[in-house]
């Protein structure tokens, strides 16, 4: 199913967990995606990603799913920066095997496989957490050291950016915000007309990954790392259980002057998608 973006948030947008907002663009779900034209002469960014989830701590999300995914690619101190943000970093093959192609093929969440169009090197917002009652947590600061985040009614995500890189590969960036209610906001805050909500994002936080078409890029948290940004993101109780999740994406950069035609039929993150209306 395809629907333009742009829609209006208010607070009730913070249950729209897993969902790609920016100011245009198509979204998609489907079992074979059809990369687009470009509706411009400029280069767009293509995302595919799924959304898994599965109860905090099993041992098939929290440990196995990363046997073949190298964490090591980053260098060493972007790797501990992410670990004080309680998060998992790697790229795989996407041929690769194993626990993490059994939860890619059945990721137990309504989301369903996604697709997005959007333009190079502009941010999309990445909805991970549902609605929060309260978060808090250190997270790594720009220049002045960690700050501390706290605050009532949040939800959590990220600005993903994707550039060209060489080689045919993306290079795809990512930022943690979180968005809360102001209560000290009257008016709109933004020209969507979120009303008494603001963004807070963490740049001490960012980290980029350079990927090719055939790999991806997984994101996560282990469940021991509590009062961390990772944790409060991707582990959330629904109803009455604990659930861990795990964000699975590739990025594909297609250039306006070679148009891509045909289809990614051999894309295995979109293997058994099911067609489902983006929220």
């Amino acid at each position: 199913m395809r629907l333009v973006g742009g829609f209006l948030v208010g607070i009730a947008a913070l249950v729209l967990a897993g969902c790609f907002r920016t100011g245009g663009g198509v979204t998609h779900s489907s079992s074979q995606y059809q990369l687009l034209h470009p509706t411009t002469d400029t280069d767009t960014a293509y995302l595919e990603y799924v959304v898994i989830e599965r109860t905090e701590g099993g041992e098939e999300i929290n440990r196995r799913a990363w046997d073949r995914v190298d964490e090591q690619m980053l260098p060493f101190e972007t790797r501990r920066v992410l670990e004080s943000a309680g998060l998992r970093v790697g790229v795989t093959s996407d041929t690769a095997p194993g626990p993490l192609r059994r939860l890619i093929e059945d990721p137990r969440t309504n989301r369903g496989h996604r697709g997005r169009t959007f333009a190079l090197e502009k941010p999309a917002e990445l909805h991970v957490s549902g609605a929060l009652e309260r978060a808090a947590f250190p997270i790594p600061g720009a220049d002045d050291g960690p700050a501390r985040f706290a605050r009532p009614f949040v939800q959590l995500g990220f600005d993903l950016t994707v550039r060209d890189a060489a080689d045919g590969r993306a290079l795809v960036q990512l930022v943690p915000w979180a968005r809360y209610r102001d209560r000290a906001l009257l008016l709109p805050n933004d020209p969507d007309g979120r009303r008494d909500q603001t963004t807070e994002t963490f740049p001490g936080a960012a980290f980029d990954v350079t990927i090719s078409p055939n790999e991806l890029l997984v994101i996560g948290t282990d469940s021991y790392w509590e009062d961390t940004f990772g944790h409060a993101a991707f582990t959330e109780t629904l109803e009455d259980r604990r659930v861990q999740r795990l964000l699975v994406l590739r990025a594909v950069v297609v250039h306006a002057e070679r148009p891509a035609t045909g289809r990614l039929s051999a894309l295995p993150l979109a293997s058994q998608a099911a067609s489902a209306p983006r929220p």
